[in-house]
């Protein structure tokens, strides 16, 4: 099958003025001293429900906005529940680099896995890579990453204002759970005991 025949059919049945908008929302860094801007979006080409989107279209969106690294969270499941299942490599095939990290809708990575995307981003970001994130809606899983590199990127920044800040740019929905919004407040201090644990670990790899 090829990549868009999934998507094709859908597409001629639903016509150009009925497609469900599709929008990025541009986190400016500047607040946390970082030049670049952290692009936020729903699920291109996703069809569930009463949502309609054209992945041929929602995708191409992301080219004419220059977009370059792409970090998915939903897992393979959701991709074939939301009728994309070739959305990885669709990205791949149009000049996209894809950071695929899944972790399940309404709740929050392991503290590893966190620290990983974290890392991604911010090697993407300073490459003046421009960058979008994404889960189902961009609202939990994108909002709780965004909400922990504005907590990384600065010391100053509180947890409850990374709330704010993010739903200010995505809505009221942004950090969805009571799990993801724990996660968040206990973030930086997690966050540190990690680091620190892993230079340890590291020291000691180097004396053996």
């Amino acid at each position: 099958m090829r990549t868009n025949e999934f998507d094709s059919s859908e597409d001629e049945e639903v016509g150009e003025e009925q497609l469900t908008p599709f929008n990025v929302s541009w986190l400016p860094l500047s607040m946390v001293e970082c030049s670049q801007s952290l692009g936020i979006c729903a699920l291109p080409g996703c069809k569930y429900k009463d949502i309609r989107r054209s992945l041929d279209r929602d995708v191409e969106e992301l080219q004419n906005q220059g977009v370059h690294e792409v970090f998915v969270f939903c897992t393979r499941g959701e991709l074939h529940k939301y009728r994309v299942p070739s959305l990885l490599e669709v990205y791949g095939q149009r000049g996209f680099t894809v950071h695929h990290w899944p972790f399940a809708d309404g709740d929050a990575p392991e503290l590893e896995q966190c620290c990983h995307i974290l890392e991604e981003l911010q090697v993407s970001l300073q490459s003046n890579r421009r960058t979008v994130i994404h889960c189902y809606g961009g609202l939990g899983r994108s909002g709780l990453i965004a909400a922990c590199l504005l907590l990384q990127l600065s010391l100053t920044m509180t947890a409850n204002k990374a709330i704010e800040i993010l739903r200010e740019q995505r809505g009221g929905g942004a950090i969805q759970t009571v799990k993801q919004y724990n996660f968040l407040h206990e973030f930086r201090e997690r966050y540190v005991a990690f680091q620190a644990s892993r230079a340890v670990s590291t020291e000691r790899c180097v004396s053996r």
